[in-house]
């Protein structure tokens, strides 16, 4: 398969973001122990690309997501 993502990847992906961020709830409340080595080591890996920047979910400086034009193309 080439091109976009499939469902199946969309879903497999959004698990992975929900174990990681839950791993990293429970160090951020100082129960890291809970982890295993493996899942530390992920833990660190991918925290720093789990989490939702800022500017990915809102505007320039924090507002509202603003769109001036919008063109659509349709080809067949």
């Amino acid at each position: 398969m080439q091109g976009g993502k499939t469902y199946n990847d969309r879903i497999k992906s959004a698990k992975v973001r929900d174990k990681v961020l839950d791993a990293m709830l429970l160090v951020y409340e100082g129960k890291e122990s809970k982890l295993t080595e493996k899942q530390w080591e992920l833990t660190l890996r991918m925290g720093t690309t789990i989490l939702p920047r800022l500017n990915e979910l809102t505007g320039e400086n924090g507002g509202p997501i603003q769109i001036s034009e919008l063109k659509v193309k349709i080809q067949k």
